[in-house]
């Protein structure tokens, strides 16, 4: 049977360029797109009557923290104490199965709830923990990019693990649960800090003799960098610790990437990497703005995460927000002329939530906005409490209201056509 939904449909072919449908269809059969049209459904189609509503491609948030959850808006500004003080002592608690089923619950209905479809995330280092989260995701009916955080020092011995011990707990995972229906292992070093060579050398071999999407940090915060060249004195960059131990390729998602040189910039766009732009969290710890407009005009794949719980939300809508408003202050603050670096627009930041993000997990052809065979992953939402009629304004102009004076209550939320939230009470 085809379902078609009824909206006004907004979605990306590119960062500047934006389709607007008024009063819309969205055509769904067996959880693929078929079409989206002004034409209304056939009687024996099931139809779906969002109209006045907009209904836009699910979001997918590429850089996140699951068992940071309930430590969101807490701790010192300062990455690296902010780690040792909060983040892994709690993360130590995640070897208890029951505590570690409560938080992958709130932790994944919350962004549901909030639009995102598609979620790559950080587990800790704990097997079975990683587990529960795996099961959890699939029940609730999201897509769950979800890795074991690899690390070997600097942390407690609690989430200490050896290369091999390592290794051995990944191969468990991917077998059980890599590609099963919506589910992809990621390979996840925590940052190079907290990695022996040894440790980073097995991600880089097991990400690219398995053809897994790697994640990881680069370039938050200024005293992170110094420690690291200090770790690693071998290398002449930060970005070349990864490229050394073969952690750098083009299915790498790099988060923050604040304080990056030239010669950085370029190894990673030689290396085809992704950088995931993560603003409430670079502003949260102090660390610094993105440069994001020069990263794009070096022609860098960019996307967005809200990096919980560094990060003070799990909604990618205020992010959106954020990435336009950070790309003001960095270009006031260099004191360039607008027409050098233009701020980001609203067009530009839906981009990166949406076909951003599929880029960086290699699903561009199959997710990220609504060409006919891809999956059909989307979310509906209300702005109809907004004061001045929507008929008054352009498709950008309705967005960016959306972004700043209106949360953009998310109504429901589809993952290949099927329902997986719908808002009570409307």
């Amino acid at each position: 049977m085809i379902e078609v939904w009824h909206a006004d449909i907004l979605h990306s072919l590119s960062p500047q360029k934006m389709l607007y449908l008024k009063d819309g269809y969205l055509w769904v059969r067996s959880g693929k797109i078929e079409q989206v049209s002004k034409d209304p459904p056939l009687e024996k189609h099931r139809l779906y009557d969002f109209r006045g509503k907009l209904l836009i491609p699910g979001l997918i948030d590429t850089h996140t923290h699951l068992p940071q959850f309930a430590l969101r808006g807490l701790g010192k500004h300062a990455l690296l104490p902010w780690l040792r003080e909060y983040i892994l002592p709690e993360e130590c608690k995640f070897a208890d199965a029951s505590y570690a089923e409560k938080i992958a619950y709130a932790f994944f209905e919350s962004i549901i709830a909030q639009g995102t479809t598609t979620v790559c995330a950080f587990l800790t280092s704990h097997r079975k923990a990683a587990e529960i989260a795996f099961q959890v995701a699939e029940k609730l009916g999201l897509r769950a990019f979800l890795g074991l955080t690899l690390m070997d020092r600097r942390g407690p011995k609690a989430l200490l693990r050896s290369p091999k011990e390592a290794l051995k707990d990944c191969l468990y995972l991917i077998d059980k649960f890599h590609a099963r229906e919506k589910l992809q292992f990621v390979v996840s070093p925590r940052f190079a800090l907290s990695c022996s060579p040894q440790m980073l050398s097995m991600a880089g071999k097991l990400s690219q003799e398995n053809n897994l999407l790697l994640q990881t940090h680069l370039s938050e915060n200024f005293h992170e960098i110094d420690e690291t060249r200090k770790a690693f004195p071998e290398a002449k960059s930060y970005t070349e610790v990864y490229y050394r131990y073969g952690c750098l390729h083009d299915k790498t998602l790099l988060a923050h990437c604040l304080h990056l040189s030239e010669q950085e910039i370029k190894l990673i766009q030689k290396q085809k990497a992704s950088c995931v732009h993560c603003p409430a969290s670079n502003g949260f710890l102090m660390s610094g703005i993105m440069p994001l407009q020069k990263l794009r005009r070096s022609k860098l794949n960019i996307s967005l995460g809200t990096d919980v719980a560094a990060g003070y939300h799990l909604g990618l809508l205020p992010e959106m927000r954020l990435a336009i408003e950070s790309s003001k202050l960095w270009a006031y603050w260099l004191n360039q002329e607008a027409s050098a670096y233009p701020p980001l627009k609203p067009a530009e930041a839906l981009y990166l939530a949406t076909l951003g993000g599929a880029k960086a997990l290699h699903l561009h052809d199959k997710l990220g906005n609504f060409l006919p065979g891809k999956w059909a992953d989307f979310i509906i939402l209300n702005d109809n409490t907004l004061a001045a009629p929507k008929e008054e304004l352009s498709c950008e102009e309705r967005l960016s209201r959306l972004l700043y004076c209106h949360p953009g209550t998310v109504e429901l939320a589809a993952v290949e056509g099927t329902v997986i939230y719908e808002r009570t009470g409307k």
